[in-house]
């Protein structure tokens, strides 16, 4: 018999049973459709997720820039008290950076 007429004509050729390529071909499917699901789903969930509008994002920078600004205030009042008990202890760098009143 020649070796065209033993061959089959589909994937893998005579070299797997009829079953064996049917359940790769199946595997392969079952594989590229999960990773399509997989995909699919990620982007549900991303369009899911709730978007935040430019009111909300104003408020919250504006939020934040008080956050700043209120520790930016404490911390120099902090720095202010430190001047003022080295002012009354008479500490020569406390008179130097004390604030010094100007007459105009």
């Amino acid at each position: 018999m020649n070796r065209r007429d033993r061959t089959v004509t589909r994937a893998y050729g005579g070299s797997r049973c009829g079953a064996c390529t049917k359940n790769r071909i199946i595997r392969a499917f079952l594989i590229q459709e999960k990773k399509v699901s997989k995909k699919a789903d990620k982007a549900k969930k991303a369009r899911a997720a709730p978007k935040k509008s430019l009111k909300q994002k104003q408020a919250e920078a504006a939020a934040k820039a008080a956050k700043a600004a209120k520790a930016k205030a404490k911390a120099a009042a902090a720095a202010q008290q430190v001047v003022a008990e080295d002012l009354k202890k008479g500490s020569k760098l406390a008179k130097k950076q004390a604030p010094t009143k100007h007459r105009v």
